[in-house]
């Protein structure tokens, strides 16, 4: 069962990932192709390259550890507290990062057919799917503290 579980949540942190990493491909292009201001790409802001970066770093930090707890899940070595915790931070910094790529997109970002607004309403449910975020952390907290035999 919690092999099913750990599997689960390293689902829900994959589509969290796919979110943001089809996010930062819309942003990128859209960055370069929109023109501000003089015809210049509005990709020259220092703020519209910021979110872009985070959003780079993110993906690419959050692929590095779930393909190492992948391993793990393999090997039959991975704890439930590791599944719990990339799916609680890959969901969570996805659902922050979506709204800024949106932010750039302008109008064009909310519409179904640019595609951000589906994913950012997807990643409610990687929130609360596979156990709900504000749960898992109360997993994830025992195992830093097992000398508390009770934590709310």
């Amino acid at each position: 069962m919690v092999n099913t579980l750990n599997g689960g949540r390293l689902f829900i942190a994959a589509l969290s990932l796919a979110s943001l990493g089809y996010a930062l491909d819309r942003c990128r292009i859209y960055a370069q192709e929109r023109l501000q201001f003089d015809d210049k790409p509005i990709g020259r802001f220092q703020r519209v390259q910021d979110v872009i970066l985070d959003m780079d770093i993110a993906l690419e930090q959050g692929l590095t550890w779930l393909f190492h707890l992948l391993e793990q899940y393999d090997q039959g070595r991975l704890t439930r507290e590791s599944a719990a915790k990339v799916k609680i931070e890959q969901s969570r910094r996805a659902s922050e990062l979506l709204p800024l790529a949106m932010e750039i997109c302008g109008g064009v970002g909310c519409l179904d057919e640019f595609g951000l607004i589906r994913h950012l309403r997807d990643l409610f449910v990687c929130r609360v799917g596979e156990g709900s975020n504000f749960v898992l952390k109360s997993l994830a907290a025992r195992a830093l503290m097992p000398g508390l035999t009770e934590l709310q």
